[in-house]
């Protein structure tokens, strides 16, 4: 039973520290015991398939946000009231992030359609 508890505040640990060291320090598990769990392919799996959930709800959440940042820089371009300077700056975050979106979405396109062909 302590073992899994030890899982459990380790993945919790990892999942919310960048790193081995500041995962130890959060939950007083030595560096040494997180590494050894680590090695275990049973304990990265469960790890990784937590990791990929947390960035799948985040990913939705900022989706879900999306028009509302670009509503609020499309705010900023059209108030007059802001210097030239902000409001170029505005633009151009608009632009690139809409180009690198575009980018992804063609991308993911075109990568269905040949799976769509391997089929």
């Amino acid at each position: 039973m302590k073992k899994e508890k030890t899982k459990e505040i380790i993945i919790a640990g990892l999942l919310a520290h960048t790193t081995i060291t500041a995962t130890a320090e959060a939950t007083g598990i030595s560096e040494a015991t997180i590494y050894r769990y680590l090695r275990n392919e049973e304990f990265k799996k469960e790890y990784d398939g937590k990791r990929r959930a947390m960035l799948a709800d985040n990913c939705h959440r900022l989706q879900a946000n999306m028009e509302k940042a670009v509503n609020e820089l499309v705010a900023v371009i059209d108030d007059k009231g802001n210097s030239t300077q902000v409001r170029l700056n505005a633009i151009d975050m608009l632009l690139r992030h809409t180009y690198r979106l575009t980018e992804q979405v063609d991308i993911l396109d075109r990568l269905e359609k040949l799976e769509d062909i391997a089929k």
